[in-house]
């Protein structure tokens, strides 16, 4: 009973799998039809080169993973043999097959421009957006900085590490660095404050706290009932 148990839960797991991505490769070779036949419409006329016809166009177009006629796609072959990538049916760019770091991650070629929704990353102390967790939340103002210096002198200078790493960046989905810890502003003293710190501040500056607080409170309570 187990493994019948298991072999379904794997069978249905694959042929999950396999479905959506037949599905995305489907989808990806009818956008390419129709951007094919977009583009073939727009050098024959006068439209505004960019822009998107009104209507679907009135021409033919065969590729080699679908034929465009009228405004109509139909498939051709096996779309997981014919369409090499996936494109995105909303911004009409290659999406990234691989994260760009942890596990299973490829470089990508940096030449093309990819749409925005990558793939989920799978690395210690990142989550699948590719944020790092804060940890080192306990180093102060000036120990931060020193860090960034450093992490400034040990730069390597080569122009191709360089590009490079620019060009990973503009893929990076994570947004502020481990050693980034936001701030946060009390509306009573003006200072600005740690998030860490805030709650602490804001007991005792605002007099949410102690038993002052808890004897307004019951006063307020008196007063109103």
């Amino acid at each position: 009973i187990v493994d019948d148990c298991l072999y379904n839960i794997i069978h249905e797991i694959v042929l999950e799998t396999h479905r959506s991505e037949k599905l995305l490769r489907m989808q990806s070779a009818a956008t390419i039809a129709e951007q094919a036949a977009i583009a073939e419409h727009t050098e024959n006329s006068s439209v505004v080169k960019g822009s998107q016809p009104s209507q679907p166009p009135s021409i033919k177009i065969d590729t080699p993973a679908a034929v465009y006629d009228n405004g109509r796609v139909t498939l051709r072959g096996n779309p997981l043999k014919t369409t090499p990538e996936i494109i995105c049916q909303y911004c009409k760019l290659p999406r990234l097959m691989y994260p760009i770091s942890g596990v299973g991650s490829q470089m990508p070629d940096l030449s093309k421009q990819y749409c925005t929704r990558y793939p989920f990353v799978s690395k210690s102390g990142h989550d699948i957006y590719n944020n790092p967790f804060p940890t080192d939340m306990a180093k102060s103002k000036k120990e931060r900085e020193l860090m960034k210096r450093a992490e400034k002198d040990n730069t390597p200078g080569s122009q191709e590490g360089a590009n490079d790493a620019d060009g990973l960046s503009k893929l990076n989905t994570g947004g502020k660095p481990a050693h980034y810890i936001p701030w946060h502003t009390c509306p009573n003293c003006k200072r600005s404050l740690l998030i860490t710190r805030f709650a602490q501040h804001a007991e005792k500056c605002l007099g949410i706290s102690g038993r002052q607080s808890s004897r307004n409170a019951m006063a307020k309570i008196n007063s109103s009932s």
